[in-house]
């Protein structure tokens, strides 16, 4: 019985697949693959049997059938068997194109050759082709991969910092500025959905080589099909929903619970960035600051006023234009906020409400600023204004309120570009900001006194002897002449010493006389029903003084208007893009710490009411 043959000591002849003759294989050219279709089969040839494999260009099989094992050519690294197989570690070259004739043997790429080595007996041997390229190709991914791990987690620090935090942007961020709101939207989503993609890149990656370690490892217990569907979670989080059978298994594990923290950072990444981090309209914290604005005239500068009122005629022509302007100006302004105040009024009556005692508790006055503003008042002082206290000291119906605004200068101040705060025009017409300003309230107060005939008599010049009267349309009723303020005494008198006129039953109380320093006014007659009469001319005086007659009732009623600005209040302004403008006066707050008394001592003086104010009403008043 013949002993099998070592198939590892035979050594191949030197023919090659196309019959020729060599110590070793020859490069296959393309011309020569093309036509490898055309030529016999070693078999036909050889005689070999028809149930061997087909001859191909990547088939060793009955390359060797014709010729004896003795006569191959033996190779340290290249061994076949009986069949003409080569071992796993061999490599036959063969071409995918066909070459032309003319072209050269360098021109081929070096991929398509076949490489030889010399043996020590000077034939050449096939030499084993380690992949070209896979080196380069693995430190160009890990490169890769690396950026997108760095990228990955800066970002992901930077839009945690940033949700934290929650920066302000100011005017890096604006309608105006280089970069607009809604570009900034648009810039942070597309940021945020970068590094989510990243995000899931990487993770994606790790848990593939994590996966993959323990199915390689002796001692591991390898990996289940559920942990391998851990991937489609971060890819597909829906597939939580649709294969939710696997969560069970796999989510228990600590890879498991990785995975499914991945996949809801993944899925809700750009929600959160867009809640947390992209820049939008939020209201900030209450900042310090001090406000610049232009202080143009003193407080009732009626001179002012005049010439900064838009009048209708040149100025230069007629002289009483800007007076003129000023009349119209305020009694427009007066008769807008009267039947507002009205109309306030009558939708209480209407509705029912209950009128409140408290005084602080009633509802102010408005008015409007720049005709886009509106100024809400509040009462101040209210501890004067019990009308039941006042008649149980003295007998007499007193009436005294004092109404404070707000100051209009924080509303031009708030607007100019040096005070840097962003306008709703900046927003996108959005915007909005409130302001509270330490700043004094202008405050017009009222003081009314009831007082029948008699009491009245020193203050009308009709009652005095030897008036000069007139009589009026209205039968029984006297006035003075025409020249009446003539004889009205002067505010000095012989002896160069001041003359506060006759004496009243009101003196203490609207603070007539020498001890206050204050002279009374002067009425030309007594008004008849449903009439008032007003004097705003008295010397020295800080206030318009009016008299009016009820037909319900037999006495008179002395008005004193004065104003001053109040240290007890504070200013807030509130604008916005959507809402509009307002302003209202917060006073007499224990703890407002804006008020503006509290920038000052506490036994600072504060100023008296103003002399100029009753000038803006001297043109225009009944």
């Amino acid at each position: 019985m013949a002993e099998p043959e070592d198939i590892h000591a035979r050594k191949p002849s030197g023919i090659n697949i196309f019959g020729i003759s060599g110590s070793g294989y020859h490069h296959l050219m393309p011309h020569e693959m093309a036509d490898l279709h055309n030529q016999p089969s070693p078999e036909a040839k050889m005689g070999g049997s028809s149930s061997s494999p087909p001859e191909t260009p990547h088939s060793f099989h009955n390359l060797l059938g014709s010729h004896p094992a003795g006569s191959s050519s033996s190779s340290p690294r290249v061994a076949a068997d009986s069949q003409g197989t080569p071992e796993p570690y061999s490599e036959i070259w063969a071409p995918s194109m066909p070459r032309g004739g003319d072209e050269k043997k360098s021109d081929m790429p070096r991929t398509m050759e076949r490489e030889v080595k010399i043996s020590e007996g000077g034939k050449k041997l096939p030499k084993i082709v380690e992949p070209r390229g896979d080196a380069m190709d693995d430190e160009f991914d890990d490169e890769i991969f690396y950026k997108k791990f760095v990228y990955s987690t800066v970002g992901s620090g930077i839009w945690l910092v940033t949700a934290i935090l929650q920066p302000r942007w100011g005017h890096k961020i604006a309608s105006g500025a280089s970069l607009s709101p809604s570009t900034a939207t648009t810039l942070a989503a597309l940021l945020a959905k970068t590094i989510e993609m990243s995000f899931v890149t990487v993770f994606v990656s790790c848990l593939g080589q994590v996966l993959t370690r323990r199915a390689f490892i002796r001692k591991a217990h390898g990996m289940s099909l559920a942990e391998m569907t851990m991937r489609n979670w971060v890819i597909q989080p829906g597939s939580l929903i649709t294969h939710f059978e696997t969560l069970p298994s796999s989510s228990l594990t600590l890879l498991g619970m990785l995975s499914l923290t991945a996949t809801i950072a993944a899925a809700f990444y750009t929600t959160a960035s867009d809640a947390m981090v992209s820049p939008k309209l939020k209201s900030g914290s209450w900042e310090h600051k001090e406000l610049i604005g232009y202080v143009r005239a003193s407080y009732a500068n009626a001179a002012y006023v005049r010439e900064d009122c838009p009048y209708l005629f040149n100025i230069t022509e007629d002289i009483h234009a800007a007076e003129s302007c000023m009349n119209v100006q305020f009694s427009g302004q007066s008769y807008r906020n009267l039947l507002n105040y009205m109309n306030m009024w009558t939708n209480l009556n209407q509705n029912g409400t209950e009128i409140a005692a408290d005084l602080k508790k009633r509802p102010g006055g408005t008015t409007l600023l720049h005709d886009n503003t509106t100024l809400y008042s509040s009462w101040i002082e209210t501890e004067h204004g019990d009308v039941e206290a006042h008649f149980e000291e003295t007998g007499r119906i007193i009436n005294n309120v004092t109404l404070a605004l707000p100051h209009p200068g924080v509303y031009g101040a708030s607007k100019l570009k040096v005070n840097g705060i962003l306008q709703p025009d900046d927003l996108a017409g959005v915007g909005e900001y409130t302001v509270r300003a330490g700043v004094v309230s202008p405050s017009v107060n009222v003081l009314c006194v009831d007082m029948d005939k008699k009491e009245l008599a020193p203050l009308v010049y009709t009652t005095w002897p030897n008036a000069k009267v007139n009589d009026t349309d209205i039968p029984g009723q006297k006035t003075g002449w025409s020249g009446w303020t003539g004889e009205v005494p002067q505010p000095l008198d012989g002896k160069n010493k001041d003359y506060y006129l006759n004496r009243t039953d009101v003196d203490d109380i609207f603070r007539w006389g020498p001890k206050y320093e204050r002279r009374p006014p002067v009425f030309q007659m007594y008004p008849f029903d449903f009439n008032l009469l007003t004097n705003a001319t008295v010397y020295a005086a800080d206030a318009i003084y009016t008299l009016g007659k009820s037909p319900e009732s037999k006495n008179y009623t002395v008005c004193q208007l004065r104003s001053w600005v109040s240290p007890n209040c504070s200013t807030e302004f509130n604008i916005s893009g959507i809402a509009g403008a307002s302003m209202k006066a917060h006073c007499e707050d224990d703890g407002d710490e804006n008020a503006y008394r509290r920038s000052f001592p506490s036994d600072q003086g504060w100023s008296a009411p103003s002399l100029d104010w009753k000038a803006s009403f001297t043109s225009y008043v009944v």
